[in-house]
């Protein structure tokens, strides 16, 4: 492998005028809205700021998912699942002829996406669409849906029963984990803990049912619901006062992020950062070659000093690892905007 000298390349790059930003695509939250024929995929910062529709004329979405491997966003909804790429652009149909799809998990490193079905229970399928399968069945209405694929498990809240479950991921072993009504969940899988959204009150407990806590009371309806565990933040929509908030893990600071939309029914974060962006300033450019080279050679001092950053920022090739191998890559990132 020929390794190029990083100061040429700085100079290469001001001559080109690609000094400043080669790429840019931020941090974002990705929503559906399921009302009076506004039928959407949705997104914004982190912060609320830059709400945009990324694809319009959907029929009914009710569940939501990100790929950041493969920079996609899937979504359920009128006997579909369907996805596009994450500025909405190549919209896809993975599976159709389904009867009431919900809720929507991603498990990356497998490859297979689940979901809960009203009707049919919990099924599950390659990301592509293919070897569908009915992993749980027998249900009375399966609406979330969450992964822990380290633990070899699924869980779902069932709205009717009033149970949240799980099951390994082939659908075996059933075993109920909470008797509470709930709506959205998510997992907080370092600190071991299951979140969920019940009407008026956002609550939470450990991965085995004890120890339940309420988080955030006075709500209409939250529904959706997802963590961003590095922030210390979860965020949620409520379908009546058509919004979108913020909170801590622990419920305090409940903030108000985006207003005015249209029954808000499912949330997604994409969290890993933009590809080469070694800084985290949300851009990929010269400023980015030291902060590279740092997380290569010593990751631990990389993010003392970037905490708020990734290592696999400079993952290139998609192999999971920051290695020598991303380094030509990267500069072909920098020089020509080509970027993951």
């Amino acid at each position: 492998m020929k390794l190029r000298n990083p100061n040429t390349l700085v100079a290469t790059l001001i001559v080109l005028g690609l000094g400043g930003s080669a790429a840019a695509f931020g941090q974002k939250m990705y929503w559906n809205s399921n009302g009076n024929g506004l039928d959407e995929i949705q997104r914004a910062d982190l912060n609320g700021a830059n709400v945009e529709i990324i694809v319009p004329g959907l029929n009914a979405p009710q569940g939501i998912a990100i790929d950041d491997r493969a920079r996609q966003v899937y979504w359920t909804g009128g006997g579909l699942i369907e996805r596009s790429d994450l500025d909405g652009a190549n919209v896809q149909t993975v599976l159709s002829g389904l009867t009431l799809p919900r809720g929507i998990a991603l498990d990356l490193d497998n490859r297979k996406m689940y979901w809960a079905d009203t009707i049919d229970g919990i099924l599950r399928a390659d990301m592509n669409g293919a070897n569908v399968q009915v992993i749980v069945g027998g249900l009375q209405a399966p609406t979330g849906v969450a992964l822990d694929p380290g633990a070899d498990k699924v869980y779902w809240s069932d709205l009717n029963a009033d149970l949240i479950q799980r099951a390994d991921l082939n659908g075996a072993n059933v075993e109920t984990v909470l008797a509470v009504n709930a709506n959205g969940i998510a997992l907080d899988l370092g600190a071991g803990m299951i979140y969920w959204t019940v009407g008026s009150t956002i609550q939470r407990a450990d991965l085995n049912g004890q120890n339940i806590e309420t988080l955030v009371r006075g709500l209409t309806w939250a529904r959706g619901l997802a963590l961003d565990i590095r922030a210390g933040h979860m965020v949620w929509v409520d379908i009546i006062e058509n919004t979108i908030q913020r909170a801590d893990l622990n419920g305090a600071n409940v903030t108000p992020l985006v207003s005015g939309l249209d029954a808000p029914l499912g949330i997604a974060l994409h969290l890993s950062g933009l590809k080469g962006d070694m800084n985290c300033d949300n851009t990929v450019n010269g400023a980015d070659i030291d902060p590279f080279f740092l997380a290569l050679g010593d990751p631990a001092a990389y993010l003392l000093q970037f905490p708020n950053c990734d290592v696999l920022n400079g993952d290139m090739n998609g192999d999971n690892t920051l290695n020598g191998a991303d380094i030509d890559p990267f500069f072909d990132c920098l020089g020509t905007g080509n970027c993951p």
